[in-house]
């Protein structure tokens, strides 16, 4: 669900009136016992005000509340589009 949420938040705000793009997905092992989930696009970026605590947007919301599910922790990198790690504890 995290992975679906965040790939559908990038399409419908990274690539505004038509503009084409790429979205990039990727998972890895990191340190031990960590894996980490990247989901990035050279769109448009996320608002620089844009705060995970404070959004209104739905999908957002969900993809932090089941990150914390999973003991997960979330990075958002806004250059030349956006980058979000999720990373999270092997069980």
């Amino acid at each position: 669900m995290i992975l679906n949420e965040l790939i559908s938040n990038a399409l419908k705000h990274a690539f505004p009136r038509g503009k084409k793009g790429n979205i990039y997905i990727s998972i890895q092992p990191v340190e031990a016992p960590f894996y980490e989930l990247t989901v990035r696009d050279n769109g448009v970026g996320m608002p620089g005000h844009f705060n995970l605590e404070e959004t209104d947007s739905l999908g957002m919301k969900l993809v932090k509340m089941l990150t914390d599910q999973i003991e997960g922790s979330i990075t958002i990198t806004r250059d030349k589009g956006t980058t979000i790690k999720i990373k999270f504890p092997k069980k």
